[in-house]
Formats: C-alpha cells, sequence, structure tokens
C-alpha cells in the first residue's frame, strides 16, 4: 500500500492509495479503484 501522485488529462494532480500489486495495469486499477469487491472478484486481497 502506498500513497502516489497521478495526474490526470486535464493536468491536476491528485493522491490515490495503491492496494494493488504493481503487475495491475492502470486500465484495470482504474476500473476496480475503490471497489472492493472488484478486487476480491480480481483475485486480489
Amino acid at each position: 500500500m502506498r500513497i502516489a501522485e497521478k495526474k490526470k488529462s486535464d493536468g491536476k494532480m491528485y493522491r490515490v492509495v495503491e492496494l494493488i500489486p504493481p503487475a495491475v495495469s492502470m486500465s484495470e486499477f482504474a476500473t476496480i479503484s475503490g471497489a472492493s469487491a472488484a478486487i476480491s472478484a480480481a483475485g486480489g486481497y
């Protein structure tokens, strides 16, 4: 788990807490972000 700063396409910075292994792609992360049920279904924690 770590806090990372991301830049959105509009140029604004925002912070996210990453709970996922690095092997998960950003597109998958965006899909399951904040949804523990989806993370479980995806084989995560």
